[in-house]
């Protein structure tokens, strides 16, 4: 019978109540676990739910920002494209105008072969001094080779040496000229000039044409300011956008950096300058992008009202949470079924438990009580040749007195006759009570009574009284008087078992302590010996079944725990002290 297993019952869980445990525990544990589940489930529905509409939400907007992005960009590039077109534009013109005037000097070097070099070059100055273009802002200018000028609308600079002048950014003109005349024999060049027939206060960024007339050490420039010559472009490109500034939910302004409104839509009124934040801007109605047109210095911006965008949302949320439960009530319904389906299966398991139970408790009771049945019939032979020989000296004293009789010894002497009556009736009565301790050791367990302890201890020790003399063990008692409810015939046999268990450990004499305590309303017996202590760490082992260090059956120990956990419903230990071994039974109250 597994040690184990019997500890199962130690906490006296019946039949009735393991077969109600199986019944109810794995009902609860899948209600708790179901619920927890349910609960949990719900929770990352709505998790999910909140991350699909998130993600329903991005999408939605990234796809607005990606159109509204399109639309701004598309237009910037219009614009660049415009203004490309309208720079180009103005690079022609200067070019065709200068061609053409240096193809009149070269006719006028061909047809003129008979004139100094000065005298043609006055004929060509003369000639084109008063040629004007593009409202007076354009106009054609002439330097020989060595930076003199020779045509210029300022008079002032008529005659001067400008071959090391710069312009506001460092860049020698006359000198970049002459550069791309060596090289090529024409080209364009940039650089910032004065307006001419205006205060020079400020330099504007102007595009002009060189070119080297062949005949003469000298070449021809005209150029354009393209501020003043994007002037027209901007009125176009402003037109186009005005009249492609609305679009389905939208609208489309322009600012400069000066936080000045170029344009906006005439049903609008002026929109938030916030808005005018390179890339994307997002309130929660709007949604904006802007871009910076640099020639222009122009912030080109287009705004979505994000109401039908907020709608279309709001209506995906509420397919989501529908979604969400309709999942939940299935989940629930499906827990629902598989409770009832562990009901059943759990009803009919506590059926078959029920009956494997009580059939095991049947058997385990019958195994049990075989057991220790077995155990104090062992027991008992032990104990018969001790008794045998304490039965000698009474017999053998009744042999003497018999023997005296006999033979008329003090047949004369009633006095003498008296002490021998008395010393064989002692001696009877010394049988006798053996005789009756024997039987009612002997008996099976019956109902409990009450029990003086002290008495008991005395008792047990009394059938080991032979053992106890023959091993020259010396027994100390140190008894208070304790009176409990119990099974004295089951205790006398755990004493028993625990003193030979010490006589067995002091094998050339020692001494053995027999202590009983009252303790609260119950008692503690301690049995200490002087012998050679427990096996280092196997003091719980030693109440194992079938335990044994000295080839015996090893179920003393085990039975005696058995009868004091299941029949007394006390506790037993095992522990070494200095010196020996202690046992120490604890009894509760009644």
């Amino acid at each position: 019978m597994s040690g184990r297993f019997e500890h199962l019952f130690k906490k006296r869980v019946s039949g009735r109540y393991l077969t109600l445990l199986v019944v109810i525990f794995p009902l609860l544990s899948l209600l708790l676990y179901g619920g927890l589940s349910h609960l949990f489930l719900l929770y990352l529905g709505k998790q999910e739910q909140i991350r699909d509409l998130r993600r329903y939400e991005w999408t939605r907007m990234e796809i607005e920002k990606n159109l509204l992005k399109e639309k701004v960009e598309s237009l910037a590039r219009f614009v660049r494209y415009y203004d490309n077109r309208g720079s180009q534009k103005i690079k022609k013109d200067a070019k065709r105008i200068v061609r053409l005037v240096a193809a009149v000097a070269d006719n006028l070097c061909r047809y003129g072969a008979g004139m100094s070099a000065k005298a043609r070059e006055t004929l060509l100055v003369e000639a084109f001094r008063k040629i004007r273009f593009e409202k007076d802002l354009g106009y054609l200018f002439m330097i020989d080779m060595r930076g003199n000028v020779l045509l210029h609308p300022d008079e002032r600079m008529m005659g001067t040496n400008i071959r090391d002048i710069r312009d506001l950014n460092g860049k020698p003109i006359v000198r970049e000229f002459e550069r791309v005349i060596r090289k090529r024999g024409e080209g364009f060049v940039d650089y910032y000039w004065y307006l001419p027939n205006r205060p020079p206060k400020q330099m504007y960024y102007k595009i002009s044409y060189v070119k080297k007339v062949g005949c003469l050490n000298l070449y021809i420039g005209a150029g354009e300011y393209l501020r003043y010559m994007k002037r027209f472009v901007r009125e176009e490109i402003l037109a186009y956008i005005r009249d492609n500034a609305r679009f389905e939910n939208g609208y489309f302004f322009i600012t400069n950096s000066k936080n000045r409104y170029i344009m906006r839509p005439y049903s609008v009124e002026k929109p938030s300058l916030d808005y005018r934040v390179e890339g994307f801007f997002q309130t929660p109605n709007t949604l904006a992008y802007t871009v910076y047109i640099a020639p222009y210095d122009w912030y080109l911006t287009a705004v979505e009202r994000l109401t039908a965008v907020r709608a279309e949302i709001a209506q995906k949320a509420k397919e989501i949470e529908a979604k969400g439960e309709a999942d939940a009530k299935t989940n629930l319904l499906l827990l629902l079924l598989s409770w009832l389906v562990s009901l059943g299966l759990s009803l009919w398991l506590s059926w078959v438990m029920n009956a494997l139970l009580k059939r095991y408790e049947r058997q385990l009771k019958e195994s049990h009580e075989k057991l220790i049945w077995q155990s104090r019939q062992a027991l008992l032979g032990e104990l018969l040749p001790m008794i045998a020989h304490q039965w000698r000296q009474p017999i053998n004293k009744i042999a003497s007195i018999v023997a005296r009789l006999r033979f008329g010894h003090d047949k004369d002497d009633p006095t003498a006759l008296d002490s021998h009556y008395a010393k064989m009736e002692e001696s009877i009565e010394y049988m006798s009570e053996t005789i009756d301790n024997f039987r009612h050791f002997y008996q099976p367990k019956s109902e409990a009574k009450e029990v003086e302890l002290a008495q008991l201890i005395r008792k047990s020790l009394h059938f080991l009284d032979e053992i106890l003399q023959k091993r020259s063990i010396r027994v100390s008692l140190t008894l208070q008087p304790v009176t409990l409810r119990l099974y004295g015939n089951e205790l006398m046999q755990v004493l028993i078992n625990l003193v030979k268990n010490a006589v067995d450990a002091m094998e050339e004499g020692g001494r053995l302590e027999i202590r009983l305590q009252k303790r609260g309303e119950g008692a503690v017996i301690d049995i200490e010996d002087s012998g050679i202590g427990l096996p280092e760490g196997m003091q719980e082992r030693v109440f194992e079944a079938y335990y044994s260090t000295k080839g015996s059956t090893g179920l003393g120990l085990y039975m005696s725990k058995m009868i004091v956990e299941k029949h007394l419903k006390g506790k037993i230990a095992a522990q070494n002290i200095p010196g020996g071994a202690r046992f120490r039974i604890y009894l509760p109250a009644s």
